[in-house]
């Protein structure tokens, strides 16, 4: 009697676990292609992620005729027998989709033309922006306080909103560009307290030193023992 409870408890201990593992194993995403997904939005601003989306709401006629395309597919792969060392259509299907979306269906050199025209286009609405503040910045320095008011007049929300804005596209700019393009190695040194020459100052430095002590020389030998001038 305690056998059979036993075996009936390690039963459902068994059913239990595969119950998870197959919840798991149908929810759960494979990681490389996850990541792939990542790097494609990171590189095509969004646009994979927006081609998945409309891929998956498509008509249902659409998806009817997938539906008995992939059955054809599936019949005629089981009917023939794929060579050893061959690598399966769906993998280079996949690979296919994976490369015709990085490179939206153009060339290389065509995107990163793309790319250079919507960094420029930022940094022309980052340049407008600074004109823009630079401006609401004089008018209100050349505005005359009120004679009760010793201190400036602060800085309005318009300011303040240029500033925002300004400061979240230089981060925008910086985050596409390697460090060394935004600030040089000898000013990062500078900024954290250590003394590093500049790169190519060590020609150009003078030493002042030298014509003070020929002169100091020249007046040592001159003078006598006794402190006279020989």
């Amino acid at each position: 009697m305690i056998a059979g409870e036993y075996v009936n408890s390690l039963d459902e201990v068994v059913s239990l676990a595969r119950g998870v593992i197959h919840e798991f194993l149908a929810t759960c995403q494979d990681y490389p292609y996850v990541m792939a997904d990542s790097l494609l939005d990171v590189l095509t601003k969004g646009g994979h992620s927006r081609s998945l989306q409309e891929s998956e709401t498509s008509s249902p006629e659409d998806e009817g005729q997938s539906r008995t395309l992939d059955a054809a597919k599936e019949t005629e792969q089981a009917s023939e027998v794929e060579p050893a060392g061959r690598v399966g259509s769906g993998s280079q299907d996949r690979l296919a989709a994976l490369e015709a979306v990085a490179n939206l269906g153009a060339p290389v050199e065509v995107f990163d033309s793309e790319e250079a025209e919507v960094f420029q286009r930022k940094l022309d609405e980052t340049t407008r922006l600074l004109r823009e503040l630079q401006e609401a910045q004089n008018e209100r320095l050349s505005t005359r306080p009120p004679p009760n008011t010793i201190c400036l007049l602060g800085p309005s929300y318009r300011e303040l909103h240029l500033a925002e804005q300004v400061t979240n596209n230089l981060k925008e700019l910086a985050q596409q560009v390697t460090p060394g393009d935004v600030v040089s190695t000898y000013g990062v040194r500078k900024a954290m307290g250590i003394s590093v020459p500049r790169p190519g100052a060590g020609s150009s430095l003078v030493d002042l030193t030298e014509d003070f002590e020929e002169a100091k020389k020249t007046d040592v030998a001159e003078c006598g023992p006794d402190g006279s001038q020989s």
